[in-house]
């Protein structure tokens, strides 16, 4: 471990302990030592906190070599819900090539993402409609909505005070992503139809979807955690 990932966990160690309310004397004892580190190494919380290790991706894979739009669309949608970025991804896979989601994000956010992409790609997949494309925009349209209007991540409103943790979440987020080579969005694009019957449909679908942001890394059962009403 290097000198720097000592001091991170010390720090840490320090913080973690001066939140306990089991014995106020050594809380404050420990919240002294972590502002004299911070002040020492010229570093703040949410440095020690936040830090590129704690960055992760996780791919979803969606088996196609080629992504429609409304599936861009749609990772566009959740990756912004739960504090993630997102880029395509281009595997070999039986002598084909096929294109993946990966989210990142910080600590168990990309996972979350992830679960919850993978989710709503197989609900429109599965969805049995005449137009599964204008299904999907209006699905897509309708998801976005209902996350934004339900605050389902609440840290959408804490960045919006101007919440220092949040704010850091998202510099690191942006900072691994300015180091990624990625191979950008390739899709096939249509045109959305608001007026189209199976695009209305998919709306008020996205639009009833519950969603449980409370998906835990490992989960045996994702679906447990993620449901429709319809």
């Amino acid at each position: 471990m290097s000198d720097k990932k000592r001091l991170f966990e010390k720090i840490r160690k320090l913080l973690a302990m001066a939140e306990q309310d089991s014995s106020p004397n050594e809380a404050m004892i420990a919240a002294a030592k972590a502002r004299a580190l911070l002040r020492e190494h010229n570093l703040s919380r949410e440095d020690v906190i936040f830090n590129d290790s704690t960055v992760k991706e996780k791919r979803c894979d969606t088996e196609r070599q080629r992504l429609n739009d409304w599936i861009c669309r749609l990772a566009g949608v959740v990756a912004e819900s739960f504090d993630c970025d997102h880029f395509v991804n281009s595997r070999r896979e039986s002598k084909q090539w096929n294109q993946g989601i990966v989210f990142v994000g910080v600590e168990e956010d990309s996972e979350i993402a992830g679960h919850v992409f993978n989710f709503l790609f197989r609900f429109i997949q599965n969805s049995k409609t005449k137009n599964k494309t204008q299904f999907a925009y209006g699905f897509v349209l309708g998801v976005q909505k209902k996350l934004a209007s339900e605050a389902v991540v609440p840290s959408r409103e804490m960045a919006a005070k101007g919440n220092s943790l949040v704010l850091a979440k998202k510099a690191i987020v942006e900072r691994h992503m300015e180091l990624k080579k990625y191979d950008g969005e390739s899709s096939t694009k249509s045109t959305m139809n608001a007026g189209n019957e199976e695009f209305k449909a998919g709306y008020k679908e996205g639009l009833n979807c519950q969603i449980t942001p409370g998906v835990k890394a490992g989960s045996p059962n994702e679906n447990s955690q993620l449901q429709l009403d319809t």
